[in-house]
């Protein structure tokens, strides 16, 4: 909308979802798709109001013009940090937790209640339903409880005398937040002409799609995926399974790290002599019916090896050379540094897509 020296002001605010701290590429005025357009400069958003943005002049090759096209190039690093509310705890806990907080790259402290994505407290002990956390309705000793937005226990307690509790509680926190990242990662500017099902079994040999909204199924149930390529190319698609725990599994291909699918081509699992049928981890609350997750397809023009996440919990990723690896070291690792060429510069072909079906499972009447 406006530049003025090293500042720029962009026509997106909060309302568009352009977030503090990220960084994005400026392209020419009239440029519809990034493939092929020569890069103005990069910008960082200072400052975000409803409806604009202020940002600096990180990098510029050439004079930026009004009406000039802006598209995102790196999530500010708050974007991949869990914010955790302390208000609840007197000061030597609240200290504790916050000293701790302060080491890692995944978590923060909330700046305010609202802002919060959980929220910490210290129980005493107790036998029966009390505020706060009401849901707790036994406490053996004073310990640490972590809630989410709806108050729901959002990890097991931890004794507030336990050696490791507060590494404990962090490391938690880190796994909720590489889960709510992984997630959360996206391609929208990239339309890679795939479509990515998941069906239900209704019998033998009988199945319904189960793609709209958050599906229901109940514990026990039988899927099926599908992904079909209207691509005159091959891709490479891989399933990532989203636990109800936190934990993060590769669900397909299971013994390579991605299947190609050949142009015009679809691919379906679960339909033969595999089988996925859907349950409940050991841990999952009693007192609970029933949980959310998901099934998120990764379709790429390249190879991607998504080989470290075999394994119980969540890692990072050792070396990220790709843009989508570099996206999940990110989501995984936390930012480390802002530095980075301009979209359109040096990046190499690499078209994806990333395609989420969120689901609930309810636990099975007896």
């Amino acid at each position: 909308a406006e530049v003025h020296g090293d500042t720029v002001t962009l026509k997106g605010g909060a309302a568009h979802g352009v977030v503090a701290g990220s960084l994005w590429t400026v392209l020419p005025p009239g440029t519809k798709k990034k493939d092929g357009a020569r890069p103005l400069g990069l910008i960082e958003i200072t400052s975000v109001d409803a409806l604009t943005a202020e940002a600096a002049v990180k990098d510029q090759t050439a004079d930026f013009e009004i009406g000039a096209r802006c598209v995102e190039k790196a999530p500010s690093p708050s974007q991949f940090q869990l914010k955790v509310d302390l208000g609840q705890l007197d000061g030597r806990h609240a200290d504790e937790l916050r000293a701790a907080i302060a080491e890692s790259a995944l978590v923060v402290e909330a700046e305010s209640e609202g802002a919060a994505d959980m929220r910490a407290y210290v129980l005493e002990p107790r036998s029966g339903s009390a505020d706060p956390v009401p849901s707790v309705t036994s406490v053996a000793e004073h310990s640490w409880a972590l809630v989410n937005r709806e108050g729901a226990l959002a990890m097991p307690l931890r004794p507030v005398a336990e050696n490791d509790a507060i590494a404990i509680l962090v490391e938690n926190l880190e796994t909720q937040s590489r889960y709510n990242n992984a997630l959360s990662l996206d391609n929208p500017d990239d339309n890679l002409d795939v479509k990515f099902n998941i069906y239900r079994s209704t019998g033998k040999d009988q199945w319904e799609e189960a793609n709209g909204g958050k599906h229901v199924f109940e514990e026990g149930d039988q899927i099926a995926i599908e992904l079909i390529n209207n691509e005159s190319r091959s891709v490479f698609f891989s399933v990532l399974d989203f636990g109800l725990s936190g934990k993060i599994a590769l669900l397909y291909p299971r013994k390579t790290s991605s299947e190609p699918v050949a142009a015009g081509k679809p691919v379906v699992f679960g339909k033969g002599k595999a089988r996925i049928h859907l349950g409940l981890p050991q841990n999952f609350p009693a007192d609970r019916e029933q949980g959310t997750g998901a099934f998120k397809a990764f379709i790429t023009t390249n190879e991607a090896d998504f080989e470290w996440l075999r394994q119980e919990g969540m890692r990072s990723a050792d070396s990220a050379k790709t843009a989508l690896e570099q996206q999940f070291k990110a989501a995984y690792d936390g930012p480390t540094t802002r530095e980075g060429n301009i979209v359109g510069e040096d990046e190499e072909d690499e078209s994806w897509i990333a395609v989420t079906r969120s689901f609930d499972i309810r636990r099975k009447e007896t």
